[in-house]
């Protein structure tokens, strides 16, 4: 009979001290245009303040829902939130950020990692889509 060995891994950590940026996590709502095809969002606080660990990676991609390739400009780690989905948005130093991805570190409950896009600054309607 076999013998069965426990499989160690390493346990990625992050630490309190790491997350030294504020960022503000945002929902938006889409409301339909009365005549036209635009339609108007408006984006509403929904956790104001959450510090963050800011990290600018290179050469990473994630595949969104229909298997396309998209860049990740940003990620950002802060401590697990309840409801944190690739639906809300972030905004960090006056630029939106789309998250393409969120990580439970390890399923732990403790961190998620933000994958997110760049989309701009907050002062160009089309940068907000």
């Amino acid at each position: 009979m076999p013998v069965c060995k426990r499989i160690v891994r390493k346990h990625r950590k992050v630490c309190i001290g790491d997350l030294n940026e504020l960022i503000c996590l945002r929902g938006r709502e889409l409301t339909p245009p009365e005549s036209g095809v635009d339609a108007t969002e408006e984006f509403e606080d929904t956790i104001p303040e959450e510090w963050a660990m800011v990290e600018t990676p290179k050469g990473e991609t994630v595949f969104d829902g229909s298997n396309t390739e998209v860049d990740v400009t940003h990620k950002f780690t802060i401590s697990f939130t309840e409801g944190i989905t690739s639906e809300t948005w972030v905004l960090f130093k006056d630029k939106h950020y789309d998250i393409l991805n969120v990580e439970n570190l390890e399923e732990r409950d403790e961190w998620l990692i933000l994958r997110c896009n760049d989309k701009g600054t907050t002062d160009n309607q089309a940068n907000q889509a």
